[in-house]
């Protein structure tokens, strides 16, 4: 019996020696098996899914915002407020409008956390904004949520705020763009629109007080009745009505939509949106080649220049949605791969609850390459925007054409014209399409 239980252990320990042995050639020949399966399997995996070290990274943005929130730009006839109840009047930048300046200067420091330097440097950043109050407010605000003081830099311990440059851009006029709004007044297109919203834009009319109630006046009225609103102040029995306020907006939109396209759209787009898209597209370019050391440019404006850009990218769609809200930002960002290539990406930004939005031209996909981008907005950028409009840019006077005499009367002529001028731009400031439409960039 012991004889038997001998055997039996020696037995086990030679299959546990034998299995010593054996269990490192197993082991290594499925390592070896499993190695082929990975390199199989990583064959075929698509180049994009593996090629993660030529994921592009960013190397220059531009963002175009709109300001923060503000009083309204006016009143209308039988409104029972007035530019009393705005302790800085009629236009003007209110404190929630700083509020959320601010939160977007906080936003794109987060997004740009690894594309400009934690500290200010005037190397890496330039901002600027239309001549207009509450334009260069708002990106002072925003400058102080990107840039808050730090270390050397912080030069008051009590205040976490510095001055940042800001430089302002002109306003200039474009006749032609003039011209073809009185044109659109005239299509087919807006008189149906209008058509088709008679009844109701006599009632608002007749409510409100505004003779002669049309499409281009919806705006005017829907912006004050909006903004009123939202500061908790009462709103008149008729405009508590439960279709008043988006209809109005709904019109709003179709007006903006109007204002950059609807009809003869490349035309418009040439002269508004296509002028800024042009400067921009410079930028983006001397930031490929390596002529500019920017990393970052801001644009403070309105919503008519985040129309008109959107426009000029075929992003605006003309329902409600596309009016743009207060502090709504569209970011421009250039990005370049390892073998140099750079490509182009959109995003809107409409508010800080919900991430931005992706954009893409027709044509071409969201990571969009640097030439095709600009081969698809070539048709809209002009090349001598002033003579496009109407000016005197890109002519050339022959010496001795005009007399002593005849300098003498053009100076004149120029001085009245510009006091002529003067005054019919001070009788239009309050009209939307003067303020607003504009609103592009000059000679940089």
């Amino acid at each position: 019996m012991l004889l038997v239980v001998d055997v039996v252990d020696v037995g086990g320990l030679m299959a546990v020696m034998v299995m010593m042995m054996v269990m490192p050639m197993v082991m290594s020949m499925m390592m070896m098996v499993m190695m082929v399966v990975m390199v199989v399997m990583v064959a075929m995996m698509p180049t994009a899914a593996i090629a993660t070290a030529d994921e592009p990274r960013l190397k220059f943005a531009t963002v175009v915002f709109r300001h923060g929130d503000r009083s309204p730009m006016g009143s209308y006839p039988t409104d029972p407020h007035s530019e009393r109840d705005w302790p800085q009047g009629f236009g003007q930048l209110t404190q929630l409008g700083m509020r959320q300046q601010f939160e977007l200067g906080r936003f794109l420091r987060h997004r740009y956390s690894e594309l400009i330097n934690s500290t200010y440097l005037h190397s890496q950043l330039f901002v600027r904004s239309t001549d207009v109050d509450r334009t260069l407010m708002s990106a002072q605000v925003n400058l102080a949520g990107l840039f808050p003081p730090q270390g050397a830099q912080q030069w008051n311990p009590e205040i976490t705020w510095q001055p940042l440059p800001l430089l302002r851009f002109p306003l200039p006029d474009c006749p032609k763009y003039e011209r073809l709004m009185e044109e659109t007044r005239q299509s087919e297109e807006w008189r149906h629109a209008e058509a088709v919203n008679k009844e109701f834009l006599q009632f608002v009319g007749a409510a409100s007080g505004l003779s002669d109630m049309g499409l281009d006046k919806a705006w005017q009225l829907y912006d004050t009745l909006y903004v009123q609103s939202v500061h908790n102040l009462s709103l008149p029995a008729w405009a508590l009505s439960a279709d008043v306020l988006p209809r109005l907006r709904s019109l709003s939109a179709l007006d903006l939509l109007f204002m950059f396209g609807g009809f003869k759209p490349q035309e418009k787009s040439r002269l508004q949106g296509g002028k800024l898209v042009g400067y921009v597209m410079g930028n983006l370019t001397a930031s490929a080649n390596g002529s500019s050391p920017l990393r970052l440019q801001l644009l403070s404006a309105h919503d008519t220049t985040l129309a008109a850009v959107l426009s000029a990218f075929s992003a605006l769609s003309g329902d409600a949605s596309s009016l743009p809200p207060y502090a709504a930002a569209l970011l421009i960002e250039l990005l370049v791969h390892s073998n140099g290539s750079h490509c182009v990406e959109l995003w809107y930004r409409t508010s800080p609850l919900t991430p931005p939005l992706p954009l893409s031209l027709p044509g071409c996909p969201h990571r969009c390459p640097l030439d095709d981008f600009s081969g698809l907005l070539l048709p809209i950028m002009p090349g001598d925007w002033r003579a496009e409009c109407g000016g005197t840019a890109g002519r050339q006077g022959t010496a001795g054409t005009l007399t002593a005499a005849g300098l003498l009367l053009t100076l004149l002529g120029t001085v009245s014209l510009l006091l002529v001028l003067v005054v019919l731009w001070r009788q239009r400031r309050s009209n939307r399409d003067a303020v607003y439409s504009q609103l592009m960039l000059g000679d940089s």
